[in-house]
């Protein structure tokens, strides 16, 4: 069983990943992301449980997470709970999912396969399957920017379009950070609209028939893919946990 959920708190940016123009961005020069912890507040859980290692409530309540979505919206019988994947010994990704158990759908089961974050749904291991990557995750290098972290994903792109893509800016106030789209240029956006079909450019990270983003987030771009019928998990929740000096984990703060 799918369910189609209303994106109704972004509405510029489904416009924006369908096709239409917008501003393309201007190269900027970053400082260098610089990572603090946020100090967290004792844990009071409404379940009454806590996660292993880095100790968050296991309700997926919205103090958990540096950002949150009021657009993820959930069936009736769906309740919110925190997921966590360690991405190595000091730190964890935590989100939070739907379990909507109590609907008749299957949970969800995600992993992490390299930089990118898989769900599964079936015995096969989801990195088999084309299509199921929700996150991927983009070091910076020192002094990159995350424009220049975008546009190397040209690189699977027709060589006939490399030169013809830009990246456009997009405002979504419910994601921490700044939201870009991988699109065609003007002359070439013209040029596929006027053909009056559907259509797809600049690659796998680009124009295609499902939702996807790229956000800055200081040391790091992450690229969403929220596909065509949007999944259990909050794409605006990602957070990530880090180990600090006295070996606990908190929110990492990039600034």
């Amino acid at each position: 069983m799918k369910r189609h959920l209303v994106w109704t708190a972004l509405p510029a940016l489904l416009m924006a990943l369908s096709g239409c123009a917008r501003e393309a961005t201007k190269a900027v020069v970053e400082a260098e992301p610089v990572i603090s912890l946020e100090a967290a507040a004792p844990a009071v859980c409404s379940t009454g449980r806590t996660m292993a290692e880095t100790l968050v409530c296991d309700d997926g309540d919205p103090s958990i997470f540096r950002q949150v979505s009021n657009a993820a919206l959930i069936l009736p019988k769906c309740v919110w709970y925190t997921e966590q994947l360690m991405l190595n010994e000091n730190e964890f990704l935590v989100f939070r999912n739907q379990d909507c158990s109590a609907e008749g759908m299957d949970g969800a089961a995600y992993e992490v396969v390299g930089d990118a974050i898989y769900v599964n749904r079936g015995m096969v291991p989801e990195r088999e399957r084309a299509g199921e990557v929700i996150l991927e995750m983009f070091t910076k290098a020192e002094d990159q920017t995350a424009e220049e972290v975008i546009m190397a994903r040209l690189a699977e792109a027709p060589a006939a379009e490399k030169d013809r893509c830009i990246v456009r800016a997009d405002e979504a106030a419910m994601f921490e950070g700044a939201l870009y789209a991988l699109e065609p240029d003007d002359e070439f956006l013209a040029e596929l609209q006027a053909a009056n079909e559907v259509y797809a450019a600049c690659g796998p990270y680009g124009v295609t028939s499902g939702v996807q983003f790229f956000e800055d987030r200081g040391s790091r771009v992450l690229f969403h893919r929220l596909g065509q019928d949007q999944g259990d998990w909050d794409p605006a929740s990602f957070t990530f946990y880090l180990r600090g000096a006295d070996g606990t984990f908190a929110k990492a703060v990039e600034n």
